[in-house]
């Protein structure tokens, strides 16, 4: 049994190179202005959000595990989607 599909395999693909030129397009963190190191899903990573480039932003380790552990602060700055459009791309 394959441990992914042909089908996930391609959309990871698609995603590496996305997330490729986002970075390159935005090299700083977008909540603190440091060089950014990780691409943020802002709405989550599911079906289509894995490549929808308007939900992405580019994050420091350090804002991402911010973004992360404090939601409601990371709401307010605008790096997390508003509660209930999570995994949504309206």
């Amino acid at each position: 049994m394959k441990k992914i599909s042909d089908r996930q395999r391609q959309r990871l693909k698609e995603y590496a190179v996305a997330r490729g030129r986002f970075m390159q397009e935005n090299p700083n963190c977008k909540a603190c202005g440091a060089k950014a190191t990780e691409l943020h899903h802002s709405r989550g990573r599911i079906a289509s959000l894995l490549t929808d480039t308007r939900f992405f932003l580019s994050l420091c380790a350090q804002c991402h595990r911010f973004t992360h552990e404090h939601p409601n602060e990371a709401r307010k700055a605008g790096l997390l989607c508003e509660k209930g459009k999570w995994g949504s791309t309206k």
